[in-house]
């Protein structure tokens, strides 16, 4: 433990030695910082692949917290740092790929005296970066939204939380949920996308309560942003409908039945496979005020993570899930939102149709 760590960039090239950041703990920190270059998704998604970028921090932010657990190590993320001096430290140029989180790890304090004095952010930034093995080439050309968003969002402003959004209209029915424990990090080795889509089975009603709430907790070290909504189509114990979900007290709460919009996607899209649909919902501007622009970064992060977590806890469950971003506008019609707030993806969930694990789509076996 008394050996420098090495910050690594995302093509393998070892750019600078680092031992200490800016959280000034007394135990070593190992920090990895997630990068995301947008210009490669451009081509296909355009401005909607900021979207889908932030979200995919989330969900990486859950992989590896929920990997840390299964090692026994002590993680947090960082979703609010000085996004300058980080970038400055990685040698990225933010107008073209920019760090979106950071996961610091608790190592042995003891081998803080064995590793030597502190080594500085400055005498860190002087240090050469190797070239990459390719160039990243800046994004306001093609994605101008995007880099004006991503540029009005680099601060460390913070603020307090506004919480999930609620439901303005009464709730109907409460449906008391059983506690069911369940550990996401039992789920790693089966996590995958079903490639046959679902069979048209129904899921017990105990594994979907695990599932909510393993994934009604909240990114760590970010804001808790989104709401939980569920579609229920063939849950054991539950009539279909619409619900959300009440993470204080493992409710759900019907919010009205299966709309005739909720009908027309269910029945011409992928979501109407699924036995269950888990919802985040989110506000795009009910944290503004605190945030600033990086509220977007933070909500859509806190969807991901919400999607990652309800997914490992499935597959510790023995269901399948798939994170599906289309249909947004219409589910958040179905559901009688008004925009603000809105369904901000879908994780779909059911039995698969083909074994799917890691395992079978390496040797294409079913």
């Amino acid at each position: 433990m008394g050996v420098p760590l090495r910050t690594v960039s995302r093509d393998g090239t070892v750019q600078r030695a680092a031992r200490t950041m800016e959280y000034g703990r007394p135990a070593v920190l190992t920090s990895g910082c997630r990068c995301t270059g947008r210009r490669r998704t451009s081509f296909k998604y355009r401005e909607f692949g900021y979207r889908l970028q932030t979200q995919e921090t989330g969900v990486l932010v859950a992989q590896a917290l929920t990997v840390a657990d299964r090692l026994g190590l002590s993680a947090r993320a960082h979703l609010h740092f000085t996004d300058r001096r980080v970038n400055a430290l990685l040698g990225l140029t933010p107008s073209a790929e920019a760090a979106m989180a950071m996961i610091t790890l608790d190592m042995a304090a003891s081998a803080d005296a064995a590793a030597g004095p502190p080594v500085t952010y400055e005498s860190l930034v002087e240090q050469p970066v190797p070239d990459p093995l390719f160039d990243v080439p800046p994004i306001g050309d093609r994605l101008p939204v995007t880099a004006a968003l991503h540029e009005a969002g680099m601060t460390d402003t913070q603020g307090p939380s506004p919480g999930p959004p609620l439901d303005p209209r009464p709730g109907g029915r409460v449906i008391a949920l059983p506690r069911v424990p369940v550990r996401p990090a039992d789920g790693i080795d089966r996590r995958c996308s079903p490639p046959d889509g679902f069979l048209p089975d129904a899921i017990g009603m105990a594994p979907l309560a695990g599932l909510l709430e393993a994934s009604g907790t909240g990114c760590p070290g970010s804001v808790h942003a989104t709401a939980l909504y569920c579609l229920a189509s063939r849950v054991d114990g539950i009539a279909a409908g619409a619900y959300r979900y009440d993470p204080a007290e493992h409710t759900l709460t019907e919010i009205g039945g299966i709309s005739h919009t909720l009908v027309a996607v269910l029945s011409r899209t992928p979501v109407g496979e699924a036995a269950a649909v888990l919802l985040p919902v989110g506000d795009p501007l009910g944290g503004f005020s605190p945030f600033g622009a990086r509220w977007y970064r933070l909500l859509q992060a806190d969807v991901g993570f919400a999607l990652q977590r309800g997914a490992l806890a499935a597959a510790a469950c023995g269901l399948a899930t798939r994170i599906h971003s289309g249909e947004a506008h219409e589910l958040t019609t179905g559901l009688g939102l008004d925009g603000t707030p809105a369904v901000l993806s879908a994780l779909l969930i059911g039995v698969p149709r083909a074994a799917s694990t890691w395992e079978d789509r390496m040797w294409h076996r079913r």
